[in-house]
Parts: C-alpha cells; sequence; structure tokens
C-alpha cells in the first residue's frame, strides 16, 4: 500500500515538473512572439 502510494505520488510530481516546464516554455515562446511582432509594428510606424 505505501510502495504503490509513493510511486503514484513520485509519478505525479514529475508529471507537474514537466507541464511547469511545458507551461513555462509557452509563455516564452508567447513573449517571444509578442515581442518580435511589436517591433515589427514599430518598424512599420516609424
Amino acid at each position: 500500500m505505501k510502495r504503490s502510494t509513493l510511486i503514484t505520488y513520485n509519478v505525479t510530481k514529475s508529471v507537474g515538473i514537466t507541464t511547469n516546464q511545458v507551461l513555462r516554455l509557452d509563455f516564452e515562446n508567447v513573449g517571444t512572439i509578442t515581442n518580435s511582432n511589436y517591433k515589427k509594428e514599430r518598424l512599420k510606424n516609424l
């Protein structure tokens, strides 16, 4: 019982870490894309 609970906990933990990394990457990508679009728009308006 305890052993399987521990395995479940470890799996949940690693899935949580992976999800966090993916979300962080998504936010970084969105930030980068927004940034480059913003720069393009500014260059057009100059």
